[in-house]
Parts: structure tokens; sequence; C-alpha cells
């Protein structure tokens, strides 16, 4: 049995809560409060939750398969015979009076009825929309960082988690996406002063994660659920995502049911009608077509400005939003519009971000130095500090391997982290992971063509170690930094990117030792 969130109540059901792990358990609480919030979905859209609810979903698949489900109907059947063998069966009909067959027909009829109802009635009433909930075609940015403060309520998280959020809200305000005069700001600067006081609480304590109470979790609660995208643009957004990816099958089914239980409970506003059609006609050809169609652009302008909805963060509408799934590196924009968009910058800690600057996805770091530079101790560091952002960091050390001194450097930088993985040859699927740092190229046999190709994966980034001898070259120099966005160089314990190519403006210095 596939355990999935449609028939997730009966896979449990089956189970038995008494039967789940601790881990399995505390899970099931997770989902079961996600949904009563209704923000299960959204979450989902989250790789790093979805990937918790897939491989929790798959240990429930392997309890179901070895409990099997003949046991409860056996169980049942042999009840059934039992009462059917137990009863008495008169040997003589006695006549009945009229007045005892309408009594028990009186009692018995009401009870018919109501099955037949509960069981054939096609329900088609629209959604009950709650009290001061807001539906937008994009969660303000206000909101999105207050739900997301308000969920680390009784949750354990790491310094990395907390300082992720606490990046992402002050890299708003800097963008001006939060402004002085935001009806939310007293509890955007309350949320900011307790992520810091956190946050030094963690350092201080030397601990590696701390358990997080919000006093006031229902203010926070309350504004975060404000605001909820309408569900027609989830279904829409969800759909470019799918459009000419490979392997989406089961997306593509899951997308289609969810759509038509929304259409059967009138939960689809007429203004979107149209395209969701489209869309549902699609998905169920798939199989017919193999790909996506993309909607049409006809219909993307259409949804323009609908009931007054605006979008991400005042700068277009849900037609823009889906333009730019659809498009995600135009050819030609105005300055204006150049201005306005957002791109998809790693957040860094700034010590990294001076001398890296604000790099894109998918880009390419290489460092070079004399054996004992620096350069093999800053790679860890800047590992480590990823990992500690919750990121799946593969370090490969041919230079170094796993032995005694990985050990101590791993001990020495407090990098023991579960998501940090260490290994010494480069595996054949490196999709998993959001970071893969090479060290050294050189033992690798690692060639220019090697690093433009990796460029294709779907990592963050990727990092690259040279040796270089003691006139501080190397063969094939120039090639690898052709390849490049960004080059390092190391020396004594100091890594530099002054004077050296780098695309995104970093220009500082860190001392490793």
């Amino acid at each position: 049995m596939k355990v999935t969130i449609q028939n997730y109540d009966e896979a449990i059901k089956n189970i038995g809560l008494k039967n789940l792990n601790p881990k399995q358990a505390k899970a099931h609480e997770n989902i079961v409060r996600d949904k009563k919030d209704e923000i299960f979905d959204e979450l989902m859209n989250d790789s790093e939750y979805a990937g918790i609810v897939k491989n929790y979903f798959k240990s429930l698949e392997v309890m179901v398969g070895k409990k099997g489900n003949k046991k409860i109907v056996n169980k049942t059947s042999k009840r059934a015979v039992r009462k059917v063998t137990k009863r008495k069966v008169p040997k003589t009909v006695k006549p009945v009076k009229k007045e005892e067959v309408d009594r028990k027909t009186a009692v018995s009829k009401p009870k018919r009825k109501t099955v037949t109802k509960t069981t054939k009635k096609k329900i088609s009433v629209k959604p009950k929309k709650e009290d001061n909930v807001k539906y937008v075609e994009s969660i303000d940015i206000e909101v999105s960082l207050i739900k997301r403060f308000a969920l680390l309520h009784n949750k354990t998280k790491t310094i990395g988690q907390l300082t992720t959020l606490l990046t992402a809200l002050k890299k708003a305000i800097l963008q001006k996406k939060i402004r002085a005069n935001s009806i939310f700001v007293k509890e955007i600067k309350e949320m900011e002063k307790r992520l810091l006081k956190l946050i030094d609480t963690v350092k201080k304590q030397k601990a590696d994660e701390v358990k997080i109470t919000i006093d006031d979790y229902q203010k926070f609660k309350e504004i975060g659920n404000s605001e909820k995208v309408i569900k027609a643009v989830t279904y829409i957004i969800r759909y470019m995502g799918l459009v000419n990816k490979p392997n989406i099958d089961t997306k593509a089914k899951n997308l289609l049911s969810h759509i038509n239980t929304a259409l059967d409970k009138g939960e689809i506003d007429k203004n979107y009608m149209e395209t969701i059609k489209f869309i549902k006609s699609n998905l169920s050809n798939l199989d017919n077509n193999k790909t996506l169609l993309e909607i049409p652009q006809t219909a993307l302008q259409g949804l323009q400005g609908l009931n007054g909805l605006s979008g991400f963060d005042g700068l277009g509408s849900l037609s823009s939003i889906l333009s730019d799934l659809a498009n995600p590196e135009p050819e030609m924009v105005s300055a204006q519009q150049l201005a306005r968009m957002d791109f998809n910058d790693i957040e860094l800690e700034p010590e990294f971000e001076e001398v890296l600057g604000r790099i894109a996805k998918s880009c390419a770091i290489m460092i070079s130095g004399e054996p004992g530079s620096g350069k093999s101790s800053f790679a860890l560091l800047f590992a480590k500090s990823r990992a500690e952002q919750g990121k799946r960091v593969l370090y490969i050390t041919s230079e170094e391997g796993i032995n005694s001194t990985m050990k101590e450097k791993i001990i020495r930088y407090k990098a023991t982290l579960p998501n940090l993985i260490i290994t010494t040859k480069i595996p054949d699927n490196k999709s998993s992971y959001d970071d893969i740092i090479f060290d050294s190229a050189q033992t690798l046999q690692l060639t220019p063509e090697d690093i433009r190709n990796n460029k294709n994966l779907n990592a963050d980034l990727c990092f690259y170690v040279f040796q270089v001898t003691k006139g501080g070259v190397f063969r094939g120099a120039k090639d690898f930094e052709h390849e490049v966005d960004v080059v390092l160089k190391a020396h004594n314990g100091i890594v530099s990117s002054k004077g050296c190519k780098n695309r995104f403006g970093g220009n500082g210095e860190i001392r490793v030792y």
C-alpha cells in the first residue's frame, strides 16, 4: 500500500498509533497539526519538509506491508461467522401483530435513511472562509517571515537554522521589502530581537541546538495565518513547476487529484476556472502528450489584477509571477523591471559574504594555495557554515582522506554535523546534495570540462580546492579560472579575494588560523 496524504488516516488506523516509534509519532503529530492549520500543502513546497514527509511515508509503507490486511479481513469474517452460527432460528413462525410490525418499522427506517444520505449524497458546498483571513495571490513577505517564526514554537533548532531565518529577515529589511510604516513593524523588531537572543544563548552555552518557546505564540500564529494563497493559484504555480520537467507522473497525478477535489467542492473561483480547466485537461492527457503544455500567455494576462489582488511585494500580479516561472531568465527587461527583480542569491554568513560576495546558485568557486596555506581549512569551515544552515554538504577529501588527521580537523572546527558527508571518491549520484566540495581537483583528476558540466547539477554551488607549486601556479590554471565564477587565494592562513576574479563583487579576506 502506497501511503499518501489522501489515504494517510486509513494507513495510521491500520498500523495503530501505539505501534509508531518515537520519531514516527513526532512526525504524525506535526502532520496532524499542519493539516489542521491548513499549511501542509504550503509546507510541502519546501524540499526539506517534503523530503522528511516522504521518508516518513515510506517507513509507514513498510509497516503496512508487514501487517497486511488479510488478518484484519479474516478476523472480521470469523466474528461474522460466529454470530451467524450462534443465532437461533425459530422452528415455527408465530403470527405477528400489525402494531408490532409498525413499531419495528418505525424504529428501523430512520437508520436506513441516515446511512443512505451520508453515503450517496454528493457534497457540493463551498468551503467556509475563516474570519480575518485575506486570500491573496502571494503572501506578503512580512506575514511569511512571521509565520516562519511562529512555526519555531516548541521546536528544537540549530544555530544555523535560526541564522537562516534571521538572515532572511535582515535581507528583507535591507531591500526595503519591510518598511518603517509597516503595520507589523513592532512584531518584526520583536522577532529580530528574540532571534538574536536565541543565537547568543546557543553560542554561550556551546550547545548544538535549542528548544524554542514563544510566550505570545498565539499572536504570531494569528498574523502568520492572516493571509492564505488562493487555492487555484497554488495549483497554477505547481503546474508551471512541472512544465518541461522529467519524471513527473506521480506529482502530476497528485495535482490532478487535488484539482478534481477542489472542483467537486466548489473551491475554484470563476476568475481562475478557465486556466484550471486547461491544466486539468493537460494533466489528464499526460500519458498521450508525454510532456505538459505551458499555459498560454493570453490566459496568464487574463489573470492580471483580478479582484484587486496584487502580486508579490506589490511588484506585479500572478501573471508576472507565472511568467517568471515559465521564463526564469528573460532576454530583455526594462531597467525599472530589473530593479524590481529578485534573484536566487545564496545566503552566507557575513564573513564569507565579504570574501565571496552575494553569490548566485549554480556557481563555481575555486581556491588555490601551497600546502599548509589554509585552503582546505577554509573549505571545511565553509562546509560547516553551510551545513549549519541546514544544507546537505558533500565534502570529497581525496587529498586528506578519511583518517585521524581529518577527524582532528572536524573536531577542532566543531564541524561534527550529520548533514556534512565526508567521502574519498566522487559518487555517481550527486543530486541529493546542496553543496559539493572537491579537495583537491588535481588528485581527483578534474578537467575544466568537468567544472563546466558540474554547473548542470542541481547543487547550489561547487567548491574546488587546487594545490599549487611554490611558484604559485599549476598546469592549466587559466583554463580552470575561466570556468569558475570566483577565484580565491590562500597564503599563510589568510584567504583573500582581493585582486582576483569575482563575478559577485567580493573583495575581502578572512583569517583561517
